[in-house]
């Protein structure tokens, strides 16, 4: 628990609305909410600890199609890779100096790599500090890129693997992420089960990758679209952004969409995120989990993954990366069996206190493999399991007698409308049906003066006689 040292820079909470179960009953579909929230930026940064910079590889996709559309015998212009370039230079100015980390007096500051990549991969810019020498470097890199070639995404995954790889040993304290941005156009991996099986093969999975679709469509005929993108970002906890062209709308606008990404890796302050619950009673199960965060910002990540085991008495959350201020919040639906008193715990009224769920879990402040885990305090959800009630020691017969009286006259009035029924139907000619009906109407209404009479003069006995709750009785 050494990490526990410091004030975390997460808060682990747990609620549920449902606080009290009969014992008698049992209970599908329990929901308990899980949530995660992040400290505000200004914490973040003055009194937890010393954020390490952020290394960012940017890879571009300059093919061809990047600048032109071609079809039927015809080359049209557009303007993605313009797009792509007007969007990288937010990202360079967001990585800049006013975003340095406060690490070693802000000597370290954020770094900054460029893969351009068609069918091979053009000149690469190295990691490259973003002070205002570095900025300016990197932009006349992107500034100079011309389009052209076939796509091919499996090449500069590898190279951008390998510059965070071969980073010195003093750096890899710094969070690394890749991103990737193209339009889909790629012309190696056919199908997403394709792109997960070849990531895992050439290990290019150690980093989250968060790819970016260029006026993409969710199907390509010429590749795999906004599927291999959706494909490259789930295997490795990343995240799917698509970004359509639209000439109605300011290009600047849709740059600063892209440029969203590059400004969350300057706020990240927990990476490896993992939660992990566990039933404390063994009838409780769990059944479900479900993401219930409300956020942009959670909702754009759509990092997290789920896994409940295989005996239902455990499960894993995990999120790739928590930004400042960020909130993550989950459902976690449970089985509650019937019973559940636990020994001990009894209030003194017959109500126990149930177990249900323990939650808890650990982070880590970069993606350094032997960097310190910082523990979350866990968490205990409890129900109260009120006892049935007592059988009653009361006696209200006169009450009884009341209800009695109504069913046995609404029985009366049954049975003389099923007499007239019948009366009905064999009487012959209109005035003996007349004759019929004048007795059905008179007895009713005789019916109905003799049941209100009795009635009324019941409940007032009743009034005057019953002592309810005292286990004596009186009858007149």
């Amino acid at each position: 628990m050494a990490g526990q040292a410091k004030p975390s820079a997460l808060q682990l909470s747990t609620f549920t609305k449902v606080t009290s179960i009969p014992r008698e009953k049992s209970y599908t579909d329990l929901p308990v909410t899980v949530c995660v929230n992040a400290a505000p930026a200004e914490m973040t940064t003055t009194t937890l600890h010393e954020r390490a910079p952020v290394d960012v590889v940017a890879v571009l996709d300059v093919s061809g199609s990047m600048a032109w559309d071609y079809g039927n015998g015809t080359t049209v212009e557009n303007h993605r890779l313009e797009l792509a370039k007007e969007a990288m230079a937010k990202a360079i100015q967001s990585l800049g100096p006013a975003a340095a980390a406060v690490a070693a007096g802000g000597a370290r500051r954020n770094r900054l790599a460029v893969v351009p990549f068609s069918n091979v991969v053009k000149q690469v810019t190295p990691l490259t500090e973003m002070d205002m020498e570095g900025q300016q470097t990197v932009k006349n890199a992107v500034d100079a890129l011309k389009p052209g070639g076939q796509a091919d995404y499996l090449m500069p995954l590898k190279i951008a693997a390998k510059i965070l790889d071969e980073r010195k040993a003093e750096e890899k304290d710094r969070l690394a992420i890749i991103i990737f941005v193209s339009d889909g156009q790629d012309h190696y991996f056919r199908d997403t089960d394709d792109m997960k099986e070849t990531l895992t093969q050439h290990k290019l999975i150690k980093y989250p990758i968060h790819a970016f679709g260029v006026s993409v469509s969710e199907q390509d005929s010429s590749g795999g679209g906004a599927k291999a993108l959706r494909a490259m970002a789930d295997a490795t906890s990343g995240s799917y952004t698509s970004i359509t062209q639209d000439d109605d709308v300011d290009t600047m606008a849709v740059a600063e969409k892209l440029a969203q990404l590059s400004d969350k890796p300057t706020s990240i302050v927990a990476v490896d995120v993992n939660i992990h619950l566990r039933s404390l009673h063994p009838g409780v199960s769990l059944l479900r989990i479900e993401s219930s965060s409300s956020s942009s910002a959670a909702a754009a990540a759509d990092d997290h993954k789920s896994e409940i085991g295989d005996d239902k008495q455990s499960a894993e959350i995990t999120m790739s990366t928590i930004s400042s201020g960020e909130e993550r919040k989950f459902t976690v639906y449970l089985n509650v069996p019937e019973g559940g008193q636990q020994k001990g715990n009894d209030d003194g009224g017959g109500v126990t206190t149930m177990e249900l769920l323990a939650v808890g879990g650990s982070y880590k402040q970069s993606w350094v493999d032997d960097q310190e885990q910082v523990a979350l305090g866990e968490s205990v959800v409890t129900v109260a399991r009120p006892p049935p009630p007592p059988p009653s020691t009361s006696s209200c017969k006169e009450l009884e007698w009341i209800e009695e009286r109504v069913e046995y006259w609404h029985k009366v009035k049954l049975d003389l409308s099923a007499m007239y029924d019948k009366a009905e139907e064999e009487a012959a000619g209109a005035v003996k049906f007349q004759v019929t009906e004048a007795l059905r109407q008179a007895s009713v209404e005789a019916i109905d003066r003799a049941m209100h009479h009795d009635i009324y003069t019941a409940t007032l006995v009743a009034i005057k006689l019953r002592h309810c709750g005292t286990g004596s009785t009186k009858s007149g």
